[in-house]
Protein backbone atom coordinates (compact mmCIF):
# COMPACT_ATOMS: atom_id res chain seq x y z
CA UNK A 1 0.00 0.00 0.00
CA UNK A 2 2.79 2.45 0.86
CA UNK A 3 4.70 1.82 -2.28
CA UNK A 4 1.25 2.46 -4.47
CA UNK A 5 1.13 5.88 -2.26
CA UNK A 6 5.25 7.02 -3.56
CA UNK A 7 3.75 6.02 -6.98
CA UNK A 8 0.77 7.67 -7.25
CA UNK A 9 2.64 10.74 -5.23
CA UNK A 10 5.22 10.23 -7.89
CA UNK A 11 2.71 10.65 -10.72
CA UNK A 12 1.07 13.78 -9.37
CA UNK A 13 3.99 15.88 -8.09
CA UNK A 14 6.26 15.01 -11.30
CA UNK A 15 5.29 13.48 -13.89
CA UNK A 16 2.11 15.30 -14.53
CA UNK A 17 3.69 18.74 -14.23
CA UNK A 18 6.67 17.50 -15.92
CA UNK A 19 4.45 16.64 -19.09
CA UNK A 20 2.11 20.14 -18.90
CA UNK A 21 5.01 22.04 -18.46
CA UNK A 22 7.71 20.94 -20.22
CA UNK A 23 6.52 17.92 -23.14
CA UNK A 24 3.07 19.30 -23.93
CA UNK A 25 4.44 22.51 -24.87
CA UNK A 26 7.70 20.91 -26.65
CA UNK A 27 4.82 18.51 -28.37
CA UNK A 28 2.83 21.52 -29.92
CA UNK A 29 5.85 23.90 -30.94
CA UNK A 30 7.07 21.10 -32.32
CA UNK A 31 3.62 20.65 -34.16
CA UNK A 32 3.47 24.22 -35.11
CA UNK A 33 7.11 24.20 -37.31
CA UNK A 34 5.46 20.88 -38.84
CA UNK A 35 2.43 23.40 -39.98
CA UNK A 36 4.43 25.81 -41.13
CA UNK A 37 7.04 23.46 -42.85
CA UNK A 38 3.60 21.57 -44.73
CA UNK A 39 0.65 24.30 -45.11
CA UNK A 40 3.10 26.87 -46.63
CA UNK A 41 4.23 24.71 -49.60
CA UNK A 42 1.10 23.83 -50.59
CA UNK A 43 -0.55 27.14 -50.74
CA UNK A 44 2.80 28.09 -53.06
CA UNK A 45 2.24 24.53 -55.10
CA UNK A 46 -1.58 26.06 -55.78
CA UNK A 47 -0.40 29.86 -56.03
CA UNK A 48 1.79 28.74 -59.05
CA UNK A 49 -0.93 26.57 -60.86
CA UNK A 50 -3.00 28.79 -62.71
CA UNK A 51 -4.44 26.57 -64.50
CA UNK A 52 -6.09 25.02 -60.56
CA UNK A 53 -6.32 28.79 -59.40
CA UNK A 54 -8.65 29.37 -62.04
CA UNK A 55 -10.71 26.18 -61.70
CA UNK A 56 -10.73 26.52 -58.24
CA UNK A 57 -12.26 30.80 -58.49
CA UNK A 58 -14.95 28.96 -60.66
CA UNK A 59 -15.95 26.28 -58.03
CA UNK A 60 -16.77 29.18 -55.28
CA UNK A 61 -18.14 30.86 -57.55
CA UNK A 62 -20.98 28.16 -58.47
CA UNK A 63 -21.35 26.97 -54.84
CA UNK A 64 -22.11 30.78 -54.74
CA UNK A 65 -24.59 30.81 -56.96
CA UNK A 66 -26.22 27.73 -55.87
CA UNK A 67 -26.78 29.17 -52.47
CA UNK A 68 -27.55 32.62 -53.70
CA UNK A 69 -30.96 30.23 -55.35
CA UNK A 70 -31.25 28.84 -52.02
CA UNK A 71 -31.36 31.88 -49.91
CA UNK A 72 -28.70 30.07 -47.84
CA UNK A 73 -25.67 28.70 -47.23
CA UNK A 74 -25.40 24.62 -47.98
CA UNK A 75 -23.55 21.84 -47.43
CA UNK A 76 -21.84 21.44 -50.41
CA UNK A 77 -17.80 20.93 -50.45
CA UNK A 78 -15.83 21.56 -53.69
CA UNK A 79 -12.51 20.25 -54.77
CA UNK A 80 -10.42 21.98 -58.32
CA UNK A 81 -8.19 19.89 -60.25
CA UNK A 82 -6.71 20.26 -63.45
CA UNK A 83 -9.50 19.73 -65.84
CA UNK A 84 -12.36 20.82 -63.40
CA UNK A 85 -13.52 20.66 -60.32
CA UNK A 86 -15.78 18.58 -58.39
CA UNK A 87 -18.88 19.05 -55.95
CA UNK A 88 -19.93 16.71 -52.79
CA UNK A 89 -23.10 17.35 -51.13
CA UNK A 90 -25.61 15.23 -49.09
CA UNK A 91 -28.19 17.57 -51.45
CA UNK A 92 -30.63 15.98 -54.05
CA UNK A 93 -29.50 18.60 -56.62
CA UNK A 94 -29.30 17.35 -60.08
CA UNK A 95 -26.32 17.26 -62.46
CA UNK A 96 -28.73 19.96 -64.57
CA UNK A 97 -28.88 22.46 -62.02
CA UNK A 98 -24.94 22.47 -61.14
CA UNK A 99 -24.15 22.23 -64.83
CA UNK A 100 -26.56 25.41 -64.70
CA UNK A 101 -25.29 27.25 -61.86
CA UNK A 102 -21.75 26.55 -63.08
CA UNK A 103 -22.26 28.00 -66.54
CA UNK A 104 -24.45 31.47 -64.21
CA UNK A 105 -20.98 31.35 -62.31
CA UNK A 106 -18.52 30.93 -64.95
CA UNK A 107 -20.62 34.06 -66.73
CA UNK A 108 -20.89 36.47 -64.20
CA UNK A 109 -17.23 35.93 -63.26
CA UNK A 110 -15.88 36.81 -67.13
CA UNK A 111 -17.98 39.80 -66.46
CA UNK A 112 -16.36 41.11 -63.59
CA UNK A 113 -18.22 39.74 -60.40
CA UNK A 114 -14.96 38.90 -58.94
CA UNK A 115 -16.62 38.34 -55.30
CA UNK A 116 -17.88 35.05 -56.19
CA UNK A 117 -14.23 33.53 -56.69
CA UNK A 118 -14.66 33.75 -53.06
CA UNK A 119 -16.01 31.84 -50.33
CA UNK A 120 -15.73 32.07 -46.23
CA UNK A 121 -15.95 28.15 -45.60
CA UNK A 122 -13.50 27.36 -47.80
CA UNK A 123 -10.85 24.68 -46.94
CA UNK A 124 -8.05 27.48 -47.07
CA UNK A 125 -9.94 29.37 -43.75
CA UNK A 126 -8.69 25.73 -41.77
CA UNK A 127 -5.18 26.62 -43.54
CA UNK A 128 -5.08 29.72 -42.61
CA UNK A 129 -6.50 29.32 -38.86
CA UNK A 130 -3.42 26.53 -38.40
CA UNK A 131 -0.86 29.18 -40.10
CA UNK A 132 -1.91 31.67 -37.26
CA UNK A 133 -1.82 29.16 -34.53
CA UNK A 134 1.40 27.69 -35.56
CA UNK A 135 3.05 30.86 -36.37
CA UNK A 136 1.56 32.47 -32.79
CA UNK A 137 2.55 29.78 -30.51
CA UNK A 138 6.00 29.02 -32.02
CA UNK A 139 7.03 33.36 -31.35
CA UNK A 140 5.59 32.46 -28.01
CA UNK A 141 7.34 29.55 -27.27
CA UNK A 142 10.82 31.57 -28.41
CA UNK A 143 10.10 34.57 -26.50
CA UNK A 144 7.62 34.05 -24.12
CA UNK A 145 8.54 30.62 -22.89
CA UNK A 146 7.50 31.84 -18.91
CA UNK A 147 4.20 32.78 -20.38
CA UNK A 148 3.35 29.48 -22.22
CA UNK A 149 0.52 28.92 -21.50
CA UNK A 150 -1.18 32.88 -21.44
CA UNK A 151 0.09 33.02 -25.18
CA UNK A 152 -1.39 29.48 -26.07
CA UNK A 153 -4.78 31.27 -25.59
CA UNK A 154 -3.84 33.77 -27.24
CA UNK A 155 -3.16 31.63 -30.40
CA UNK A 156 -6.31 29.81 -29.95
CA UNK A 157 -7.77 33.31 -30.24
CA UNK A 158 -6.28 34.46 -32.97
CA UNK A 159 -6.47 31.58 -34.93
CA UNK A 160 -10.49 31.33 -34.09
CA UNK A 161 -10.89 35.42 -35.06
CA UNK A 162 -8.49 35.64 -37.74
CA UNK A 163 -8.60 32.68 -39.95
CA UNK A 164 -11.70 33.81 -42.01
CA UNK A 165 -10.39 37.34 -42.73
CA UNK A 166 -6.71 35.47 -43.29
CA UNK A 167 -8.49 33.11 -45.88
CA UNK A 168 -10.09 35.47 -48.08
CA UNK A 169 -6.38 36.90 -48.19
CA UNK A 170 -5.26 34.13 -49.57
CA UNK A 171 -7.87 33.13 -51.59
CA UNK A 172 -7.78 36.18 -53.09
CA UNK A 173 -3.90 36.65 -53.84
CA UNK A 174 -2.67 32.60 -53.83
CA UNK A 175 -5.34 30.13 -53.91
CA UNK A 176 -7.93 31.51 -56.63
CA UNK A 177 -7.56 33.72 -60.10
CA UNK A 178 -10.75 35.29 -60.82
CA UNK A 179 -9.33 36.11 -64.71
CA UNK A 180 -11.50 33.11 -66.34
CA UNK A 181 -11.15 34.56 -70.11
CA UNK A 182 -11.36 31.30 -72.09
CA UNK A 183 -12.48 29.04 -69.73
CA UNK A 184 -15.23 26.86 -71.37
CA UNK A 185 -17.52 24.45 -69.41
CA UNK A 186 -17.64 20.94 -71.08
CA UNK A 187 -19.74 18.79 -69.24
CA UNK A 188 -21.02 17.48 -65.82
CA UNK A 189 -19.99 13.60 -65.18
CA UNK A 190 -20.57 11.93 -61.67
CA UNK A 191 -17.38 11.03 -59.95
CA UNK A 192 -17.15 7.63 -58.53
CA UNK A 193 -15.29 6.97 -55.22
CA UNK A 194 -11.31 6.27 -56.02
CA UNK A 195 -11.16 3.63 -53.21
CA UNK A 196 -13.44 1.38 -50.17
CA UNK A 197 -12.74 4.68 -47.91
CA UNK A 198 -13.51 7.24 -50.34
CA UNK A 199 -16.95 4.82 -50.85
CA UNK A 200 -17.68 4.82 -47.07
CA UNK A 201 -17.55 8.83 -47.23
CA UNK A 202 -19.73 9.36 -49.84
CA UNK A 203 -22.65 7.36 -48.17
CA UNK A 204 -22.17 9.68 -45.29
CA UNK A 205 -21.57 12.99 -47.45
CA UNK A 206 -23.70 12.12 -50.59
CA UNK A 207 -22.78 11.61 -54.25
CA UNK A 208 -19.82 13.93 -55.78
CA UNK A 209 -20.09 15.35 -59.44
CA UNK A 210 -17.55 16.56 -61.34
CA UNK A 211 -17.09 19.56 -63.53
CA UNK A 212 -14.97 19.40 -66.28
CA UNK A 213 -13.72 22.99 -67.87
CA UNK A 214 -11.65 23.52 -71.22
CA UNK A 215 -9.54 26.08 -71.91
CA UNK A 216 -10.89 27.57 -75.18
CA UNK A 217 -7.85 29.24 -77.34
CA UNK A 218 -8.49 33.06 -77.92
CA UNK A 219 -8.40 34.73 -81.45
CA UNK A 220 -4.74 35.67 -80.85
CA UNK A 221 -3.77 31.74 -80.32
CA UNK A 222 -5.31 30.17 -82.56
CA UNK A 223 -4.21 29.28 -86.25
CA UNK A 224 -6.68 28.31 -88.53
CA UNK A 225 -5.39 25.03 -90.96
CA UNK A 226 -7.28 23.92 -94.01
CA UNK A 227 -10.45 23.83 -95.61
CA UNK A 228 -12.38 22.36 -92.87
CA UNK A 229 -11.32 25.00 -90.55
CA UNK A 230 -9.81 22.99 -88.15
CA UNK A 231 -7.66 25.09 -85.14
CA UNK A 232 -4.84 24.80 -83.26
CA UNK A 233 -3.40 26.52 -80.27
CA UNK A 234 -0.09 28.32 -80.47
Amino acid sequence: MFWWFLLALFFLVILIPFFILVLLPLGLTAHSVVVLLTALPQLLDVARDRRRRRHHALEHATINVLEEHAGHALPISGLAEADGFRLTTPLPLSAEAILDAAEEALLRLQRGETHLALHPRCGTTIVAGQLLFAATLLLVFLFWTEWFWVGFLVALLLALTGARPLSLVLQRFLTTDADVRGLALSHIEPALPSSIWSAFLMISTGPTWKVVVVETPTVRRVKIEGQGGRYRAF
